[in-house]
């Protein structure tokens, strides 16, 4: 909950600035299908969309994390290092076959992160 919270307010200060919705996405970290609180619910309490969730494993962290390895490197078939791979390639704008994907859909975040408006920007 107080992750929630924490989130309800980093938005609310994105909205204040003015930031476009597009270039703000909510990632959920250690999600459980048997949480507390479903999916559907923090999307209506935070007033946004998911974008993506990343599964809890615990165990695979705090190894990849004592060996001082990233996830992937531990365990590549694993089904978190899978989600960051797929989390990546969604970002990137990287074709993601749809049995890939966890769930989420839309393009890429980062094209549309990074976009440059004509005009603005380029030197002559």
């Amino acid at each position: 909950m107080p992750a929630l919270r924490s989130t309800q307010r980093s938005l609310g200060i994105c909205r204040r600035l003015g930031y476009d919705e597009s270039k703000v996405c909510v990632v959920v970290n250690r999600y459980q299908s048997a949480d507390v609180l479903p999916l559907k619910d923090a999307e209506s309490l935070l007033q946004a969309q998911i974008y993506w969730t990343l599964p809890n494993d615990y165990r695979l962290c705090a190894e990849a994390l004592n060996r001082g390895v990233p996830v992937l490197i531990q365990n590549p078939t694993a089904k978190l290092s899978r989600s960051y791979s797929e989390l990546a390639m969604k970002l990137s704008g990287i074709a993601v076959a749809p049995h890939m994907l966890n769930g989420a859909t839309g393009g890429s975040r980062l094209r549309r992160l990074f976009r440059r408006e004509k005009g603005v920007g380029n030197v002559s």
